[in-house]
C-alpha cells in the first residue's frame, strides 16, 4: 500500500519549496511581503529576529502559560485569492529557531480581521501556542469572509524578549479537500519508518460522522466527544514478535489543546477496542505483546483533537508489515501554459510495477488519464513527473493509484486544484448534447481578431482531435466541426496565443 504521508503539507513543503522574503514589520497592504495569488498552496521561511512592535493592533492572547500578550515582534505577509476563491483556507506555522509563543491572525485590512468571533476590530481571535505549531483552519472562518480575486494580510508575532525570536514557516493552503484517511474506511498505513503526520484544520480537513467512520464512540477513545479524527493502520508481521507502534513529539493547539487516542483490532467494518489514551502533548507507545501477536492481524489507531484541537504528531512502528511505497509527496500545479503538472516523489519502493493518475471533478468519481512505470524495487528517493495536458476548469482533484505486481492496489492522500483560465473569449456549443454523429457546431465570441488553438479530449484525456481557428474581427465566428465521435462526453479546449482558455463539455449520444 502507499503510505500516503502528509508531509507534502509538512516537511517537503518546509525543506524544499519554501521561499524566503526580506522582512515587513509595518501592516501595509501595499509593502507587506507578497505570497501571491494562491491556488494550492504557498509556504515561506520568515523570522521575527530585528521585527519591531505594529502599534496598530492591540489585542493579544491571553490565556496562554506565559500570560497576557504585549505588541512585540510582528511580521506582515499578503496574499491574493484567485477567481472562484474557496471557502477553505487554513494557515500553519512551524516553529524554527524562535522559542517565545508563536501568534497568528489573518486581517481583510489593517484595521478588520477575517472571521466571525468578533474580538476589538472584529473577526477572529489570534491563535497562539507555545509549542511547535500553530494552526489557523477554516473552522475559524465563513465562507462568506472570503471573496474571489482580493488581497488579504497575515501577521505573525513572536512573543517575548528579543532572545525569543527566531525563524519560522508559514503555509498557506487554499482549498485543501477532505484527507484521505479522514474515514475508517480508508486509513492511512503506517510502517517501521517514521512519518510526520496530523489531525489538523478541522472543518477544512478532518471531521467525524458515526455513519461513516462505522459508530465509533467518544469513549473508544477516551473523549467526550468526537470532533475530527485522523485514522491510521498497520498488519503485524512476525508472530510471536512484540509490536509497538509509537506516536511521538505530540503537539496539539486550538480546541481543547490536546489529543484522544484509540486501538482497534480488526478493519473498519468489524473492529474491536482494545485501548485508549488522551493527554496535552509528549509521546504514546502502544505495544503488543508477543503472545498476542499474530503474523497478518490488521490494527487500527484513531486520532482526534480534543474539542477540535490541530495535533501534529510522527508516527512509526516495529515488527510491522513494510509497505512496497514510501510516498513523500504529491503535488499538483498549474504551469504558465496552462497545463497541470504532476509531480510525487517515494522515499521506497517495493514490487511496485507501474502509477496511474487519476482525476475527479467531485473527489469522489475518479477516471485514469496516465500511467507511470514504477522502479520495482529502490531504496533512495525517486522522482516522478507527468501532465494533465487536457485540463478541465473549476476545483478539480487528483490522486494516485498504486499497482503492485501481485495487483493490489492502493490509493495516494487527493490533491485538489482551483482552476479558472476563462478569457475575453466564450464557446458555446450547439446542439448540446448532440445526435449528431458527424459534424458539431461550435460559435466563438471574442473582441479582437486571433488564432485560437482547439483541443478535444475523451473522457479518459487522450486527445482526440487538434484544430486552429482564426477568430473573426467582428467578435463572433461560428465553426462547424466535422468528426466521426463516437457516442460519450468529450472535453473541448479552446486556447490563444496569450494562454487565455475557455473549456466546455460536449455529449454525443
Amino acid at each position: 500500500m502507499i503510505k500516503r504521508y502528509k508531509i507534502i503539507y509538512l516537511l517537503i513543503l518546509i525543506l524544499t519549496s519554501s521561499r524566503f522574503y526580506s522582512q515587513v514589520n509595518v501592516c501595509n497592504v501595499g509593502t507587506a511581503t507578497n505570497l501571491g495569488t494562491i491556488t494550492t498552496s504557498v509556504c515561506v521561511n520568515g523570522t521575527t529576529a530585528g521585527a519591531t512592535q505594529d502599534n496598530g493592533n492591540s489585542t493579544y492572547c491571553t490565556s496562554q502559560p506565559t500570560g497576557g500578550g504585549v505588541e512585540d515582534n510582528d511580521v506582515w505577509y499578503k496574499f491574493t485569492t484567485p477567481a472562484g476563491s474557496p471557502s477553505c483556507w487554513t494557515f500553519n506555522l512551524t516553529r524554527g529557531t524562535a522559542t517565545g509563543d508563536l501568534m497568528m491572525r489573518v486581517w481583510k485590512t489593517c484595521a478588520s480581521a477575517v472571521g466571525s468571533s468578533g474580538v476589538a476590530s472584529g473577526g477572529s481571535p489570534y491563535v497562539c501556542d507555545a509549542g511547535q505549531y500553530v494552526d489557523i483552519s477554516s473552522a475559524a472562518f465563513l465562507a462568506s469572509d472570503w471573496t474571489a480575486n482580493t488581497t488579504y494580510l497575515i501577521q505573525v508575532d513572536n512573543r517575548g524578549t528579543s532572545s525569543s525570536e527566531g525563524t519560522f514557516n508559514l503555509c498557506v493552503k487554499a482549498g485543501v479537500t477532505q484527507a484521505s484517511n479522514d474515514l475508517c474506511a480508508t486509513p492511512l498505513a503506517i510502517g517501521a519508518t517514521s512519518v510526520a503526520a496530523d489531525n489538523s484544520t478541522a472543518g477544512c480537513e478532518y471531521s467525524y460522522s458515526a455513519v461513516t467512520d462505522a459508530s465509533v464512540t467518544p469513549a473508544q477513545l477516551c473523549a467526550g466527544s468526537l470532533e475530527n479524527i485522523s485514522w491510521y493502520q498497520f498488519t503485524v508481521q512476525n508472530t510471536g514478535a512484540a509490536v509497538s507502534v509509537s506516536f511521538s513529539i505530540i503537539d496539539c493547539n486550538g480546541g481543547g489543546g490536546g489529543f484522544q487516542l484509540g486501538l482497534f483490532k480488526g478493519t473498519c467494518a468489524s473492529k474491536t477496542s482494545i485501548g485508549c489514551t488522551s493527554g496535552s502533548s509528549g509521546n504514546v507507545v502502544a505495544t503488543i505483546a508477543a503472545t498476542a501477536a499474530v503474523a497478518g492481524d490488521t490494527y487500527l489507531f484513531a486520532m482526534d483533537g480534543n474539542a477540535g484541537s490541530n495535533c501534529h504528531f510522527n508516527v512509526s512502528g516495529t515488527n510491522i508489515k513494510p509497505l512496497p511505497i514510501e510516498l513523500m509527496q504529491f503535488n499538483a500545479t498549474l504551469n504558465r501554459n496552462n497545463l497541470i503538472d504532476l509531480t510525487w516523489a517515494t522515499a521506497s519502493e517495493k514490487n511496485n510495477d507501474y502509477f496511474t493518475v487519476e482525476r475527479s471533478t467531485d473527489a469522489i468519481n475518479f477516471i485514469p488519464i496516465t500511467t507511470i512505470n514504477g522502479a520495482v524495487n529502490s531504496q533512495e528517493v525517486k522522482y516522478y513527473y507527468t501532465q494533465d495536458k487536457s485540463p478541465l476548469t473549476g476545483t478539480i482533484y487528483y490522486r494516485l493509484k498504486q499497482t503492485d505486481f501481485d495487483k493490489k492496489e492502493s490509493y495516494s492522500f487527493i490533491q485538489s486544484i482551483n482552476i479558472d483560465l476563462e478569457s475575453h473569449f466564450d464557446l458555446t456549443i450547439f446542439p448540446n448534447p448532440s445526435d449528431e454523429k458527424n459534424h458539431t457546431n461550435l460559435e466563438f465570441k471574442g473582441f479582437e481578431e486571433e488564432f485560437i488553438n482547439l483541443t478535444i479530449c475523451d473522457l479518459s484525456g487522450k486527445v482526440v482531435s487538434t484544430k486552429v481557428i482564426q477568430l473573426l474581427n467582428d467578435g463572433v465566428t461560428t465553426v462547424n466541426l466535422k468528426h466521426n465521435f463516437e457516442s460519450g462526453i468529450y472535453f473541448i479546449k479552446a486556447i490563444n496565443a496569450k494562454g487565455e482558455s475557455v473549456n466546455r463539455k460536449l455529449v454525443i449520444k
